[in-house]
């Protein structure tokens, strides 16, 4: 009988867009993601920013939506990471200040994959975070893929 080698469980920083699409749609890449975390097929990542960002974007876009955030956020809040004003400061020597905060909370929980759907402001900026900081900035379909890929025999 052959061994399987211990598969090496993937981190992910999520981003707000990542969890509020999470919190919002039943189905979806997101949705996946996060339910992947919860259930341990993925390490998990967020900051007191994204929940803040989160929390207030739903409530004036989808209010709905908040029970479901609630509880992911209940789950999540084990996983958060709070970068400190330095590396927030280092990040953003390279990085939009604006952005700063997310990189630098990713690159503190060592996240492999910063997943978002901000196309303007991080997916645009993918290759730099990659080369500067070796996070790679995706989708969260990507994550997904990464994850089935790593996992396969």
């Amino acid at each position: 009988m052959a061994l399987r080698r211990p598969i090496k469980t993937i981190r992910v920083f999520l981003d707000s867009t990542v969890l509020m699409a999470a919190s919002i749609s039943t189905t979806g890449a997101g949705r996946e993601l996060v339910l992947r975390g919860l259930r341990g097929a993925l390490k998990l990542f967020i900051s007191p920013l994204v929940v803040i960002e989160s929390e207030r974007n739903l409530q004036k876009k989808a209010p709905r939506a908040i029970p479901v955030f609630e509880i992911f956020k209940q789950v999540l809040v084990a996983s958060s990471v709070d970068p400190s004003h330095r590396m927030v400061l280092e990040v953003a020597r390279a990085v939009a200040l604006k952005d700063a905060p997310i990189v630098a909370a990713a690159r503190r929980a060592r996240a492999t994959y910063l997943a978002t759907y901000d196309q303007k402001h991080l997916i645009s900026q993918r290759q730099m975070i990659q080369a500067s900081f070796g996070i790679s900035v995706v989708f969260p379909d990507e994550v997904l893929k990464a994850q089935e890929l790593a996992d396969a025999p």
